[in-house]
């Protein structure tokens, strides 16, 4: 037990032993005080009754002095017989207060008793009682006096007397027997205060111990025996409240384990501000576009302080003051610098203050996205632009009257065909571009021969190569090494890539194209030039549409600059990796990583 509850035992036993010795004192005053009412009217009936047996001597000879009976017995024997009987005192008075006879002192030493209340009351009454301190025989004593006739002068006065210590004595061993019976009733009641305080105490300890347990959290304790009537009702209770807690508590940590899972698991940032602007939560993409620790803030810490971001601050009171989500686009700072953010910051209440959380959406790729789709319409419109003004000039010219001319016509119209086959080829490429990115990731992939895939492109190029006088060398595995991949998806790849590499290649240079196998379960094609090479600045963006590093050599060369995205694409399709080294003025290296079959 506890301390509380070894307290509670204490006062309850303690309370029950009181009030059980108060309730015997009290009672035993009044049964004590019954008592002695009850012996003086015994003691007063038994010198009463002893006065009217001797009334009949205190008759004429009694008046006249003579104490001689009748039946021969004199008064002093039976007054003897009286007082060794009963120890009682008796005294004959006559009508005139003279003490005639006394069995305890000689009278002529007694006064005269007439002052005397009993024998006052006697010679009126025919009884008088009193009770005094007796002068003669130096006691208490109670007194009861007899008259036959109180009015006939041949009658004295029978006084009975007995010393009140009979009674004490009497009185004393009820009180001695009172104080036992108080004294075991005590300790009854202090066994039975201990065995029913006990009874109630223990639930009661179990309970406030439970209680207690509840109060700091853990929830599924439990009172063992639960007992009945009240104390019962209410460990029911107190059970019942622990398993609707224990049920609720799991609710609420099943809620929130799983709304920080969600939030933990967002993309978006999440970050919550208190009504002073300090930090309260941070999920993990928050901590990475504001570059926290991974163990996020300490709690209070402010947004200002932490968050490098113009405008956030600004964000965050625009919202407190707001009905709808305020917004706002920031380019980070810190740990992801360069990245663009979509900022919206909703305001909540709790506990009665206007809270803030903001939502954090990562928008550099719809950002990029959206660059490069203007970038395309602007590029696909100045690429088609192009050839068809150069058309439509020479197309002019020849209806102007130049058709005639047979200096010029057929320049011109091997010009118009020129950008004919240029305007082909540029909406060629984007149909191919189109239908790589609609069916991107879902290619038929077989088991493909690329040995044979890129023999047969090597020989489509050797003619041009001859012309531009560079020499290509082919180095291809004789070992399999068959990919899984599309054959269609293949060709376009070795012919681009070739392609390119003798488009930027100077005459005299070189294009050496490599076949093998790396590490046993990738096969590797590399194309490597001596062509003009790519600026590091340029490195990144080469595999994006129509973008080109010499736009003069390009357009000059006839190259739509959708050749590397499309190849891009098309590895990527076939669950490839491609690679790019390069140096300017020494050449570049394209290398495609395909799986082997």
């Amino acid at each position: 037990m506890s301390w509380r509850s070894g307290s509670f035992f204490g006062r309850l036993v303690g309370g029950l032993t009181l009030i059980v010795a108060l309730t015997t004192v009290v009672g035993g005053v009044f049964v004590l005080s019954d008592v002695d009412d009850a012996l003086n009217e015994q003691l007063v009936d038994a010198l009463d009754a002893q006065a009217i047996l001797l009334m009949s001597h205190a008759r004429d000879n009694f008046v006249h002095g003579n104490f001689d009976t009748t039946d021969g017995r004199s008064v002093e024997a039976d007054m003897a017989l009286v007082t060794e009987a009963h120890g009682f005192r008796v005294t004959f008075i006559r009508r005139d207060g003279v003490v005639v006879l006394d069995t305890n002192k000689d009278t002529d030493s007694i006064e005269n008793h007439l002052d005397r209340n009993e024998v006052q009351e006697a010679l009126v009454q025919g009884r008088g009682t009193d009770v005094r301190r007796s002068r003669t025989v130096d006691d208490d004593s109670i007194y009861v006096a007899r008259v036959q006739d109180p009015k006939s002068e041949k009658h004295g006065i029978v006084r009975v007397s007995a010393p009140s210590k009979q009674i004490r004595e009497r009185v004393m061993g009820v009180q001695l027997d009172v104080l036992m019976g108080a004294g075991l009733a005590a300790l009854l009641a202090m066994l039975l205060g201990l065995w029913l305080a006990r009874k109630v105490a223990t639930p009661i300890a179990e309970m406030t111990n439970v209680a207690e347990d509840l109060r700091a959290g853990r929830f599924e304790a439990r009172i063992q025996e639960v007992g009945t009537g009240e104390v019962g009702v209410l460990g029911d209770a107190l059970n019942r409240l622990g398993a609707e807690l224990s049920a609720k508590i799991e609710t609420l940590s099943a809620d929130e384990a799983q709304l920080r899972a969600m939030l933990a698991g967002m993309v978006e940032g999440v970050v919550a501000v208190d009504p002073e602007d300090g930090i309260v939560f941070t999920n993990r993409a928050a901590r990475e576009f504001l570059g926290l620790s991974k163990d996020g803030p300490k709690p209070g810490t402010k947004i200002w302080e932490l968050v490098r971001v113009p405008g956030m601050d600004e964000l965050v009171g625009a919202a407190r003051s707001a009905d709808d989500a305020a917004s706002g686009e920031f380019e980070l700072v810190g740990g992801a610098s360069g990245r663009t953010v979509l900022a919206k910051a909703h305001r909540y209440t709790a506990h009665g203050q206007i809270s803030v959380v903001v939502v954090l959406e990562d928008v550099t790729e719809l950002r990029r996205l959206e660059t490069v789709r203007r970038d395309f319409v602007a590029n696909v419109s100045h690429e088609l632009k192009t050839p068809l003004t150069s058309i439509r000039g020479f197309v002019e010219t020849l209806l102007g009257g130049a058709i005639d001319e047979p200096e010029h016509n057929r320049r011109f119209l091997e010009k118009v065909n020129d950008n004919v086959r240029r305007l082909g080829s540029l909406v060629t490429d984007l149909l191919s571009l189109a239908r790589i990115e609609a069916h991107e990731g879902s290619l038929p992939l077989a088991r493909m021969n690329w040995q044979r895939i890129t023999d047969a492109c090597l020989r489509r190029c050797e003619a041009h190569a001859k012309r531009r006088n560079i020499e290509i060398v082919a180095q291809i595995a004789k070992d399999d090494v068959s990919v899984m991949g599309d054959e269609e998806a293949l060709t376009q790849v070795v012919d681009n890539l070739v392609d390119n590499a003798l488009k930027y290649t100077p005459e005299g240079g070189k294009v050496n194209v490599t076949l093998g196998l790396v590490g046993g379960d990738q096969v590797v094609l590399e194309v490597r030039d001596t062509g003009i090479g790519i600026p590091s600045e340029d490195r990144e963006r080469v595999f994006e549409r129509f973008y080109r590093v010499d736009k003069a050599r390009s357009r000059e060369m006839g190259g739509t600059g959708l050749g590397l995205a499309i190849v891009k694409h098309l590895v990527g399709a076939m669950h490839g990796r491609i690679e790019l080294e390069s140096e300017t003025g020494a050449g570049s290296t394209f290398r495609v990583m395909l799986d082997r079959a």
